[in-house]
């Protein structure tokens, strides 16, 4: 029978606090967690691992809402190019047509970050209001569904300080081979070429154009569009682009 959410939980925390015990408490609890290992992959009660990425949001400007966490919202302000100081807002569209795409350029990205103060939204040549808007929890119910009732994350960091590209071959090679969203081939070995070599069944898959064709043909054979999630499981990966401008703003965790 396969076990329930719950059982699989607290399987999971019981073997969890056995290895905590034991960095803890020294050589006598280590030696008593050394019974408790985790189980065989057979028989972890995990069928699929399904990995979706999305594009580039900060925990305040999408999550800030959310009990319990660190994230802020209204009342923060951050200064423009004019020396002005402009109000963080709640936004009302889900596009921004109209707006600039917010700069997640290699260098946009270190002037807005500014040394950890987190205030350069408005100092950067391209960004405008949009990028220190936000969203409410009645904005997005599906993903408060899931902010609510999964483990959610209030500081989460991109794999680098960068652009979609770089991120996205982070996803999938643990490294990255470019700073910017240029197009040249990659060579680097992916978790895709681990898991052939393990013998582990996996798929990839993809809403308009599959990033895996930055490897060239290499890996055609797993990719597929991503409707038949349906049927299989493995990675999804979503446009690269967006209808307008919807990706990074502004947040003081990234």
């Amino acid at each position: 029978m396969t076990p329930s959410r719950r059982d699989f939980l607290r399987k999971v925390a019981r073997t969890s606090g056995a290895v905590l015990a034991g960095s803890v408490l020294g050589n006598e609890a280590t030696e008593a967690s050394a019974a408790t290992k985790l189980p065989a992959p057979s028989a972890s009660g995990i069928n699929h691992i399904v990995v979706v990425m999305m594009e580039n949001r900060s925990f305040d400007h999408f999550l800030g809402w959310l009990p319990g966490t660190t994230g802020r919202q209204s009342g923060l302000t951050y200064e423009d190019a004019n020396g002005e100081r402009q109000r963080t807002y709640h936004l009302t569209s889900f596009t921004g047509c109209g707006h600039p795409d917010p700069d997640h350029s290699y260098q946009g990205g270190r002037d807005e970050y500014d040394g950890g103060k987190m205030d350069g939204w408005l100092r950067t040549t391209t960004n405008d209001i949009y990028c220190i808007g936000y969203y409410e929890e009645a904005d997005i119910p599906l993903f408060a569904g899931l902010a609510r009732n999964f483990t959610t994350l209030d500081r989460y960091f991109p794999s680098i300080l960068s652009s979609t590209f770089p991120n996205r071959v982070f996803m999938h090679a643990a490294q990255t081979d470019r700073l910017d969203n240029s197009i040249t081939i990659s060579i680097l070995p992916t978790i895709w070429d681990s898991l052939a070599a393990a013998g582990v069944s996996h798929r990839y898959y993809y809403s308009n154009v599959p990033f895996l064709a930055m490897w060239g043909e290499k890996y055609i054979p797993i990719s597929a569009m991503y409707p038949q999630i349906f049927i299989g499981y493995g990675f999804r990966e979503t446009s690269c682009g967006s209808v307008c401008r919807s990706r990074v703003h502004a947040g003081r965790f990234w």
